[in-house]
């Protein structure tokens, strides 16, 4: 998937929480302008892609958001797994 550059309301959230990046509940790529062919980024968001896939959409959002509440953004099991990607070549 082509990443499209965030504006508007999407590029408020963005720069609200300092995402370089962003995967929408509607499997569409959102980066800041600059980042359409950083690597490392583009695996994080694609990796939650295909965790959307892999649980099902509903399931997915579900459980990312309690994992949101009860570990924070940094404890996430779905952000740990979309960081480690990151690393991947």
């Amino acid at each position: 998937m082509t990443p499209k550059t965030a504006t508007g309301l999407i590029l408020w959230y963005m720069n609200l929480f300092g995402f370089k990046g962003v995967t929408t509940f509607w499997k569409q790529i959102y980066v800041l302008d600059g980042f359409q062919n950083c690597d490392w980024l583009l695996r994080h968001e694609r990796t939650h892609i295909m965790q959307m896939e892999r649980e099902g959409w509903l399931w997915f959002h579900l459980a990312y958001f309690w994992y949101l509440l009860r570990y924070g953004y940094w404890g996430n099991p779905y952000e740990i797994e979309a960081r480690a990607a990151e690393e991947r070549t």
